[in-house]
């Protein structure tokens, strides 16, 4: 974790010195106190990405979806309004503009220009393709959030701020889904070719630079998002080359410090007894081998597996790999092996817990059952903190059965769709934002977070 601290240390002190003002120097104009895009390195840049991107997933990115999956109920403060569905539209500001279109995917949209020779062959390119692979995975992963959580969002016009416009038009869903596919697919091409000159090692924070892991996390990811969209056929394919085992895992790593712990133990600590787990997940995991490392005292979530100050957080793991194989045997009809890639998931995802092997394999000889909603509801056990994926499935599949939390604001059946746009929109890009809308059908505040998501109808 030491070099953890140096990387994220660097990069910080970057952003300090391209921030600081700048002063006329004459003729030149060359701010010497100014990093420019120039000297910021890939090797910067990389973990920087990586560490944002971690920490959008377990802070704004993680509790709220978990919220409205009843992973966590909100006991005070802002917490209790969202657990009642009261979402204000400033509550993420903070993903959008710093997390992702000014934090990691900025970062990584750096990359992808630095290793990538302009049209025609024109210009020079820093030859690092695996360097160039990651990042277009880690892109493809920032889309897939956004627009998990949004629907229609900027893309292809976000980053051209440089020339002129800051006032980027929003892409269909469709469209972001179908620049996912091909970031996913370019990047594994990267990432199973040639390694270039440059090469990433320990500042690639959670495969330190293995081409390898990293096809396989794409593998994984393709399968998910293919899965997200019902196209369950091109999931198949992608996931006899996606994570064979928990030593493929990809997870974010933290550093057991309050500059750069676990997201979720760090609003512990800034918001206490705000937030405690939902009465549902202490319910269904009764009996579960996984509760005493699931659940924190008082029913809390302080120092239990996933959210300790060093604790890792998930971005795929070889559970999730077999739960998606599970899901299609079951769609398939094929009750037994969705049953015995079910019990893998389930066996992977205690293995990863530490749970006692005899513990495991006693509450695994109880599970049985190969159709959909058996294999969802364990899913929805093992996903856990993953909470967008959790709120992904439950969308397309209506699994596990939700009752939603009765409230003022439950003006439907169902639990919130998505995520209201931010308020920072209506400043800088309000046109843009009520096009997206007007695309939704969406004409009153109340509908927002209850409007269905194209890819989720």
């Amino acid at each position: 974790m030491k070099k953890f601290i140096q990387y994220i240390s660097a990069v910080c002190t970057a952003l300090v010195l391209m921030i600081t003002p700048s002063c006329d120097f004459g003729d030149t104009n060359i701010d010497p106190t100014k990093v420019t895009e120039e000297q910021v390195t890939l090797n910067l840049s990389l973990p920087s990405a990586i560490e944002q991107l971690g920490f959008t997933e377990g802070a704004e990115g993680g509790r709220t979806p978990g919220i409205f999956m009843q992973y966590f109920l909100g006991t005070d403060a802002q917490q209790i309004a969202l657990s009642q569905y009261n979402m204000q539209d400033n509550v993420m500001n903070n993903l959008w503009r710093t997390g992702m279109y000014g934090g990691g995917m900025k970062d990584l949209k750096l990359i992808i220009k630095k290793t990538t020779a302009t049209e025609g062959g024109e210009g020079t390119a820093i030859d690092a393709p695996y360097y160039r692979g990651i990042a277009k995975v880690l892109m493809a992963e920032h889309l897939d959030l956004l627009t998990t959580f949004f629907g229609d969002i900027p893309y292809s016009q976000a980053f051209d701020g440089a020339e002129g416009n800051i006032t980027p038009a929003y892409d269909t869903q469709e469209e972001i889904y179908a620049a996912i596919e091909i970031l996913i697919n370019e990047g594994i091409a990267d990432l199973t070719g040639e390694a270039g000159d440059i090469v990433p090692a320990n500042d690639d924070l959670i495969y330190g630079g293995d081409a390898a892991a990293w096809a396989k996390a794409a593998y994984g990811l393709k399968a998910r998002y293919m899965m997200q969209q019902g196209k369950y056929e091109e999931a198949s394919q992608a996931l006899p080359n996606a994570l064979a085992s928990n030593a493929d895992n990809a997870l974010f790593p933290f550093e057991e410090s309050l500059t750069g712990g676990n997201p979720y133990k760090l609003f512990e600590n800034q918001r206490p007894s705000t937030l405690a787990m939902h009465p549902h997940y202490i319910e269904v995991l009764a009996g579960d081998p996984r509760y005493p490392l699931l659940i924190g005292p008082s029913n809390g979530f302080s120092d239990e597996f996933w959210t300790s100050l060093g604790s890792s957080l998930k971005m795929i793991t070889y559970s999730e790999v077999a739960f998606m194989r599970a899901e299609i045997a079951a769609r398939g009809g094929d009750a037994a092996a969705a049953e015995a890639a079910m019990k893998d998931g389930v066996r992977a995802e205690m293995a990863l817990l530490g749970v006692d092997a005899g513990e495991a394999e006693l509450y695994i000889l109880g599970l049985s059952g190969g159709d959909l909603t058996t294999v969802m509801n364990e899913k929805y056990k093992s996903m856990y903190p993953l909470t967008h994926v959790a709120w992904a499935d439950q969308r397309r599949t209506g699994l596990p059965a939700l009752v939603p939390n009765k409230t003022i604001k439950t003006t439907t059946t169902t639990i919130p769709q998505r995520f209201p746009y931010p308020s920072s929109e209506d400043q800088f890009n309000k046109a843009s934002k009520d096009a997206a809308l007007a695309r939704l059908g969406i004409t009153t505040e109340d509908g927002k977070i209850f409007k269905t998501l194209p890819v989720f109808e």
